[in-house]
């Protein structure tokens, strides 16, 4: 790439339609993308019989896989007299200790939106063969040579257990990242699109699962089986409600649904329908007790119940509810514990994220640097690559690979993008009618119109809209009429005469001109938003930003856009700052593979992974770590045997 080429011009291209492939990745198709690797890795290696191919950054070489939990912060041990505390654990501790540990995540089986797109991996299972293990041993593949033909475009294939391990990571990272970033994160049951066939499914299991259970109560003897099995479960779904101190509530929940004496009695054909009815009602008094206020209307309506099938239903949706409220509230609680150790924890699982890539011959970081490398040009200092790198993603061209770095908050600037292009086209049309109206009837009351505009362009022009063409074609024919009517009724007050058909042509024209790829005026709003967020970048708390001229007309709107913006990127920067600049100072270049080495892994990539599993080192440290890794190839080289 020539660097000392001027950056281009600001992307005018509209938001890609769904399903394209320059829309942003979901994790989920990430998590497809890896699992697509893993299944189709390079040929294997040519190596000699006494070589092996280790990782100097992997704890064993004959056998390695990541640390990754089921469940972020909360699975790592304590510290055992280490001098040094490993941040991950010091979370877990403090999260421990006030019993609020982020496994009640998983345990009640909640998700996020987001989060929802991982679930159902299943598609990814690898079927394995009896007599072959996947495995990349050196020394299994010369003891078993038709295996090394039988895999031979899957030497590096792992296990499903492994995969599995290694997405749960990735599906932690994601977690942790978004109660961090999002302040208004939440948790959601995850609800199917109507008429979808797991819809379908799901209500369909659910009815038979009640019918079936009216039946067996009102059959000729009663089957109270299904009822004591349904027992076992809302007392340990009440248990399960409760906190650690709760420990006399939870005494008196355990001898009242005694589940042993309930048995005897429906053993003995002791339990009869109003054994129910003093159960229900202690259950309802009980969730009454641990409810929150906004869930009393929902347990209230529970004593109007007088069928025990629709009791028992009612009792399981509340217990539902009530375990999303509580699982929200410790995620609430745990939020600043997360928050104090989710940069080392990102760096640590995107350093896990790379090696994987490394493994399947690929590399992690190349969307990141063709990022960073479109503004590296020459005597530019660091801090300016980066900061004018993160105003190009406020409106990204999607023609180039998106960086690998930003992957968690592709979702977010996907819609801070449509949002920046929707101020600039408003802004555009505000701008353009103003003038047409200034040249065509004069007068002194610009401004007014300007800003009668832009609160009905707002509305007229949605976010919605930036997603389609078609859609953004009606919103500009919208904006058009509605410039044309603001413009008539202000020439009204001021000339008192209607404009005529020529004019409202003219008027017409210029605001559904926007929309077109070359309109200079946006444009301009579009590079001046990308500007202010390089300065606002650079800036960081050192001094005030000025809005650059030209955006006055959409200053507040542009100012909430990029405060949110801001909030992300400053995350960012302190989870890869170092990162960015070991790239544009050349540290970080792209790896060479073992096959390259023979036999050994990148020393610049080791060092990399090094890096960004342990707190921050300077320079000097950076270049010890250099030449210990060079010093231990070549030790490793030397001792391989003469091939001549």
């Amino acid at each position: 790439m020539d660097r000392s080429k001027p950056e281009s011009k600001p992307s005018t291209s509209k938001a890609p339609p769904p399903g394209s492939k320059s829309r942003f990745p979901t994790v989920k198709e990430f998590c497809a993308q890896l699992a697509d690797k893993l299944a189709d890795p390079p040929a294997p290696v040519e190596v000699d019989s006494d070589t092996k191919i280790l990782s100097p950054v992997s704890s064993t070489a004959s056998d390695w896989k990541f640390e990754c939990n089921t469940v972020p912060l909360d699975t790592y041990a304590c510290n055992n007299g280490r001098d040094e505390v490993d941040p991950e654990e010091a979370a877990a501790a403090e999260i421990r200790n006030n019993n609020i540990g982020a496994s009640i995540i998983s345990a009640l089986g909640f998700t996020s939106p987001h989060l929802q797109q991982i679930s159902g991996l299943a598609f990814l299972e690898t079927p394995e063969d009896e007599d072959l293990k996947p495995t990349h041993s050196v020394e299994y593949f010369r003891e078993h040579p038709s295996a090394q033909a039988q895999l031979a475009p899957n030497p590096l294939r792992l296990p499903h257990e492994d995969l599995k391990n290694i997405l749960a990571g990735f599906t932690n990272m994601f977690l942790a990242h978004e109660v961090s970033v999002n302040e208004d994160f939440r948790l959601e049951r995850f609800i199917p699109k109507q008429d979808t066939i797991e819809a379908r499914v799901q209500a369909q299991m659910k009815r038979a699962f009640w019918d079936i259970f009216d039946e067996n109560i009102k059959a000729k003897p009663p089957n109270y089986s299904h009822a004591l099995t349904i027992f076992k479960e809302i007392k340990q779904g009440i248990l399960s409600l409760l906190l650690p101190h709760n420990r006399n509530l939870r005494q008196r929940i355990t001898q009242s649904l005694d589940i042993g004496l309930i048995r005897n009695q429906i053993k003995n054909n002791a339990f009869d329908p109003t054994d129910f009815k003093s159960y229900t009602d202690y259950v309802i008094e009980v969730l009454s007790q641990i409810c929150c206020p906004s869930r009393d209307p929902d347990v209230n309506a529970l004593r109007d119940l007088h069928s025990a099938t629709r009791i028992f239903k009612g009792i399981f949706e509340t217990l539902d509810k009530m375990k999303l409220d509580m699982a929200n509230f410790l995620v609430l609680e745990s939020r600043p514990a997360i928050i104090q150790h989710c940069v080392q924890y990102e760096k640590h699982k995107f350093a896990d994220f790379l090696e994987l890539e490394y493994r399947l011959h690929d590399d992690g970081l190349k969307g990141t640097r063709l990022w960073l490398f479109r503004h590296k040009i020459e005597n530019r200092e660091t801090k300016v690559i980066i900061a004018k790198a993160f105003g190009e993603i406020i409106n990204y061209n999607h023609e180039f690979p998106w960086p690998e770095t930003l992957s968690l908050d592709a979702g977010r600037l996907q819609d801070l993008n449509l949002q920046t292009r929707r101020l600039a086209i408003i802004g555009a049309s505000v701008l353009s009618v103003g003038t047409v109206y200034q040249v065509m009837f004069g007068g002194t009351l610009i401004t007014e119109l300007r800003d009668k505009c832009k609160k009905h362009m707002k509305l007229l022009l949605t976010i919605d809209d930036m997603k389609n063409d078609e859609k953004l074609n009606e919103g500009m024919f919208r904006l058009a009429e509605e410039g044309c009517s603001l413009c008539n009724e202000f020439v009204k007050n001021q000339l008192m005469r209607d404009i005529n058909a020529s004019e409202k042509d003219s008027i017409r024209k210029c605001v559904l001109e926007v929309n077109t790829t070359d309109h200079k005026i946006r444009i301009l709003l579009l590079r001046r938003i990308m500007d202010y967020v390089g300065e606002v970048t650079l800036a960081q708390y050192a001094y005030p930003v000025q809005m650059p001229a030209g955006l006055t007309v959409i200053h507040y709107e542009v100012s909430g856009t990029i405060a949110q913006f801001y909030r992300i990127i400053m995350h960012n920067r302190r989870v890869y700052g170092d990162l960015y600049r070991g790239i544009c100072k050349g540290r970080v270049p792209t790896p060479k593979y073992p096959e390259e080495l023979n036999g050994e892994w990148d020393p610049d990539f080791c060092i990399l992974l090094r890096t960004l599993r342990s707190r921050h080192i300077d320079n000097e440290l950076h270049q010890r770590m250099r030449d210990e890794e060079i010093q231990r190839v070549k030790e490793a080289q030397s001792h391989l045997p003469d091939t001549e």
